[in-house]
């Protein structure tokens, strides 16, 4: 938790995701927020993301970002992923870091490997799973 925005020393040991949803609680009280503890693919997308009004991919591998990505795109819904340190181009705290699209980090190696799975995602026809 070292690079995270919101963990305090006492979150130490906690995953990121319930981190992220408990401060994100107490800023909007009525947020529904649901932390999902599975590898998200192509495949589980439409049952792990249905419903959802929008969605937070805090996932490293690039391949399982771009397709909730493109599943999300296809259903309309807004989404975000996180991309690592290397996307912050050597900041060295999250508390630092913007939201930015995707192609304002680009030359970021994380960034580069996202936009590639997206494109094959996309390709492969991502956008209209069910």
């Amino acid at each position: 938790l070292a690079h995270h925005a919101v963990a305090t020393a006492a979150d130490v040991g906690r995953g990121r995701a319930e981190v992220s949803r408990e401060a994100l609680r107490e800023t909007v009280p009525a947020l529904a927020a649901e932390v999902c503890r599975a590898r998200l693919c192509a495949s589980n997308a439409p049952s792990l993301l249905r419903g959802a009004d929008l969605v937070l991919l805090c996932i490293r591998d690039p391949a399982a970002a771009a397709a909730g990505l493109a599943y999300c795109d296809g259903k309309g819904v807004r989404a975000f992923a996180v991309l690592g340190d290397a996307a912050a181009d050597g900041v060295a705290s999250a508390t630092h870091q913007c939201l930015t699209y995707l192609h304002d980090v680009s030359f970021a190696p994380d960034a580069r490997r996202l936009i590639r799975h997206l494109r094959t995602e996309l390709r492969r026809g991502g956008r209209s799973s069910p």
